[in-house]
């Protein structure tokens, strides 16, 4: 590597330093990297950068995540969105990436973090929560999808049926979903009650629609998207399902099949929502 090329790899470092770290600048620093022009001294205009860099930043912040932005209050959604991108600075060519980490880095950076779950601040858990399913909804947008191959056919074969890509599934301690939603439509929904809710998410027409989930719904899907097969999907959730409700996993593969086949039934519904791809 040449001179030149070192000396500039050097000064690409030190400008993204710059950016991210504003305090940390020195005038040595600016005088050695920056000159001067007849309009700004070279301190003023990497203030104008700096300030400009974090600007968009934070507002792509604001866009990934409007629900908890709204929630925090746009003041300390920024504060918290500013710590977690120089912990986490762009690294990427897209944006598309930028709150990758924020979920897991407001959970692992809470207040509470050492005390027994039982004990943790709810409101901390529902932010969390509402973080992560934002970033599951924002993932789906330009996600790489099946929409030529969707299955449209209420009769076709199970054995046909396979999980399309832009499928997701969730399942959460508050209706965070519900509350995401609200936010969207422009209403100004409060804390949600402590509630478990499952949702699936999924992506028809280029158009992502939030779908309402039983319990045993969300079973038979976790299991379709993992082992990509309905009568294994069928069989394992019966399985599981037996622990927790009072029935045998017979009575519950009957009605399960009821449940899946029935001529309004999920397989039904589901095909109509676009859930299914066509196995190739």
């Amino acid at each position: 590597m040449s001179k030149t090329i070192a000396a500039l790899n050097d000064v690409q470092a030190w400008m993204q330093n710059a950016l991210i770290y504003p305090g940390q600048v020195t005038q040595t620093q600016i005088s050695e990297n920056l000159a001067d022009t007849d309009q700004l001294s070279a301190i003023a205009a990497l203030g104008i950068y700096q300030r400009s860099y974090y600007a968009r930043l934070l507002s792509c912040m604001r866009d990934q995540f409007p629900a908890l932005c709204f929630s925090l209050g746009e003041a300390i959604f920024n504060q918290f969105a500013t710590e977690y991108l120089r912990e986490h600075p762009s690294n990427s060519y897209t944006l598309y990436e930028l709150g990758s980490r924020f979920p897991n880095y407001l959970n692992d950076t809470r207040p509470d973090r050492d005390k027994q779950i039982d004990q943790r601040e709810r409101w901390i858990d529902f932010m969390v929560e509402l973080a992560e399913f934002e970033r599951l909804a924002f993932g789906l947008f330009d996600a790489k999808g099946d929409e030529p191959r969707l299955v449209t056919q209420s009769d076709a074969p199970d054995h046909d049926l396979l999980p399309q890509r832009c499928l997701a599934i969730h399942q959460a301690r508050f209706p965070v979903a519900h509350f995401y939603c609200a936010v969207r439509d422009k209403g100004s929904p409060t804390l949600p009650p402590y509630k478990h809710s499952f949702v699936a998410l999924v992506r028809k027409e280029f158009k992502t629609q939030l779908i309402p989930l039983s319990y045993e719904q969300y079973t038979l899907l976790y299991n379709f998207i993992r082992t990509a097969s309905i009568s294994s999907a069928l069989e394992c959730s019966a399985q599981s399902l037996a622990k927790v409700k009072s029935m045998n996993s017979n009575e519950l593969s009957a009605y399960l099949l009821n449940q899946w086949a029935g001529p309004t039934g999920w397989k039904s519904n589901w095909i109509k929502q676009g859930l299914f791809k066509a196995r190739e």
